[in-house]
């Protein structure tokens, strides 16, 4: 019940935004807080990811709820509503209260996510500030975008590249697919149009530079331009011969 609370009171605060590209995967989410030592609480469960955040919960025994969200950046302008606005570690920040509830919201602009802290029972910013920190999710920054080798620089498209992973492919005449998550902007889809004119395009696929394959996952390469909103994830699978 108290989480379920919890959950409410977050849904009423935040902007409604879509999938806006947290610089940060669930995967790393949930091992950056398998280790953290959150002070108080003791972990509770599976982590969730949504459509457009992750969250961990937790609890003590008092009985005490606690639900540790990433959000989108976009979604930060919401929590700012009637909250005291104040500065942590260097991250602009607000705490909000309603009824028993409080909640902390602290803008990470490295992740270009949101960082939300709120508890069933505390009502002590010391206590949230104190979480928030335990997190270690407050001044983390995206991991390096270094471009796998296998794809030489020509035929990359322009943009931010927020992570890829790489598979030994079972696909005859293909040693290795990479898979490559994008973030979408204008000057992505300008730069996926010069490579379709420059190199082979066939609609679905384009063949780059040493006989790879550039293949946009959810369509054909023309649904880019009306896909996503800016800062949407992208995934782009490369089929290296």
């Amino acid at each position: 019940m108290k989480r379920s609370i919890l959950v409410t009171m977050m849904m009423a605060l935040a902007a409604i935004v879509s999938a806006q590209g947290i610089l940060m995967s669930f995967d790393d989410f949930k091992a950056t807080m398998k280790v953290a030592k959150i002070p108080g609480y003791t972990q509770m469960g599976d982590m969730e990811q949504g459509s457009s955040d992750y969250t961990a919960s937790y609890f003590n025994n008092m009985e005490d709820y606690l639900l540790i969200k990433l959000e989108a950046q976009a979604a930060y302008a919401g929590y700012t509503k009637n909250a005291k606005p104040f500065t942590l570690d260097g991250n602009k920040a607000v705490i909000s209260t309603q009824g028993e509830n409080a909640m902390l919201a602290v803008e990470i602009t490295g992740l270009k996510a949101t960082l939300v802290v709120a508890a069933s029972k505390s009502k002590d910013k010391a206590v949230y500030e104190a979480i928030a920190r335990a997190t270690n999710l407050m001044n983390k920054k995206a991991k390096s975008s270094d471009w796998p080798a296998e794809i030489p620089s020509s035929c990359r498209p322009a943009g931010t590249m927020v992570s890829f992973t790489k598979q030994a492919s079972e696909t005859e005449g293909v040693r290795v697919e990479i898979t490559v998550t994008m973030l979408m902007s204008a000057e992505f889809k300008a730069s996926v149009k010069n490579l379709r004119s420059k190199f082979e395009d066939n609609g679905s696929f384009v063949t780059l530079a040493d006989r790879i394959m550039m293949i946009y996952l959810n369509g054909e390469l023309d649904d880019l331009n009306t896909c996503c909103k800016d800062g949407e994830k992208v995934e782009l699978l490369f089929y290296i011969p």
